[in-house]
């Protein structure tokens, strides 16, 4: 599992809040952590100051709706 914290500033480039994901041991699937209990594990801490991010070129991400409502749905749908 790994996670991260994004400031509430960063929602629509990214999901402002706690966010973890997970991936399967054969790392064939994963996906969106809900919830879970922590037995044990290890914790480490980093600080990103610099995010990069390469966007599409092809006419399908050109032309998509990206106001700020249709994102928003969206990132709400994808958490659920």
């Amino acid at each position: 599992m790994a996670g991260f914290r994004s400031p509430q500033y960063t929602q629509g480039i990214n999901v402002a809040g706690y966010h973890e994901h997970f991936i399967t041991d054969t790392r064939q699937g994963g996906g969106h952590v809900q919830d879970y209990e922590l037995a044990c594990g290890t914790l480490q801490i980093g600080r990103v100051t610099k995010l990069a991010i390469d966007l599409p070129t092809n006419a399908d991400f050109l032309g998509a709706n990206l106001t700020s409502e249709n994102i928003h749905a969206a990132i709400e749908q994808a958490e659920k």
